[in-house]
């Protein structure tokens, strides 16, 4: 499995927590795949937090960055 170089992990996190302020603090979990037509890896983040909802729910926000292991966002995606 890459490894990410905690430069660019933080540089990472900072991005998504900007684009996500609700997420701020929360840790990802790291995943690797073999990067599609290429050689080598990309690497998963998976932030997540439950939010409280105002009648008294909550909801689970999911946020993936596929990422190089040289640091570069590929694709963000988020749950609602």
């Amino acid at each position: 499995m890459a490894e990410l170089n905690p430069r660019y992990l933080a540089a990472v996190k900072r991005q998504v927590w900007a684009q996500f302020p609700e997420l701020q603090g929360a840790e990802p979990e790291v995943a690797s795949r073999p990067a599609p037509g290429a050689a080598g890896e990309l690497l998963i983040l998976t932030f997540q937090r439950q939010l409280p909802l105002p009648g008294g729910g909550s909801l689970r926000r999911l946020v993936r960055a596929t990422v190089t292991p040289s640091g570069e966002i590929v694709k963000i995606t988020s749950s609602r």
